[in-house]
């Protein structure tokens, strides 16, 4: 399968993932819906994901938000980001739950909850953020020389690479046939999101 043939398939599928979401995507597109899916739910194709939202323009200053700097998603495009983030985070229950307001009486524990649930959907967006990051860091190098914040994450760009060469390695052929490759791969995913190791993919050739 060529490269074009598996981005334009993958894009497919992102696309009819965010079908279901398209009432909330007035204002971004269905793939991206379908790619906020993808991140929330897969450990496998993480890096893939992030690869084609690159691909389509979508930028980690989208997931800025519109009141700070740097941005470059205007005030629809967030809402609609969000509106999104909390079909993918959220229970109905829940949502209903953080529509209600706090009791004035309600405990230390009671509002810490109310807190943890709140972040939910602004960790989705973070995670996407750095994901596409990630992705903006190998494309464009030069932009972030010199960058406090990147030097200090270089060892676990690092560990992005070496996770990343496993994973091809385990996929290729050579392996004997005892050596449970799903298995294995399952490990490395989880362990990768465990820790928060990004995915170091510059393209969908990297991945497949």
């Amino acid at each position: 399968m060529t490269t074009v043939h598996t981005m334009t398939k993958f894009s497919t599928d992102l696309e009819a993932a965010g079908v279901r979401l398209a009432p909330l995507c007035g204002h971004i597109s269905s793939l991206e819906a379908g790619a906020m899916h993808s991140v929330k739910t897969s450990t496998s194709k993480l890096a893939l994901t992030y690869a084609v939202m690159w691909s389509a323009g979508i930028r980690p200053s989208d997931y800025i938000t519109p009141k700070s700097k740097g941005s470059t998603a205007t005030t629809e495009q967030w809402a609609d980001r969000y509106a999104v983030a909390s079909m993918l985070c959220y229970t109905k229950a829940e949502l209903a739950e953080l529509e209600a307001p706090m009791a004035k009486e309600a405990t230390l524990e009671q509002k810490a909850e109310r807190k943890a649930l709140q972040e939910r959907k602004k960790d989705l967006m973070r995670t996407i953020k750095r994901g596409l990051t990630t992705q903006d860091k190998l494309h464009n190098p030069e932009a972030y020389e010199g960058d406090g914040a990147n030097e200090r994450k270089t060892s676990l760009e690092k560990l992005a690479i070496a996770f990343g060469t496993i994973e091809k390695i385990a996929q290729g052929e050579g392996l004997p046939e005892w050596f449970d490759v799903p298995e294995f791969c399952a490990i490395i995913a989880a362990t990768r999101k465990k820790f928060k190791i990004p995915a170091a993919t510059k393209s969908v050739d990297d991945y497949i």
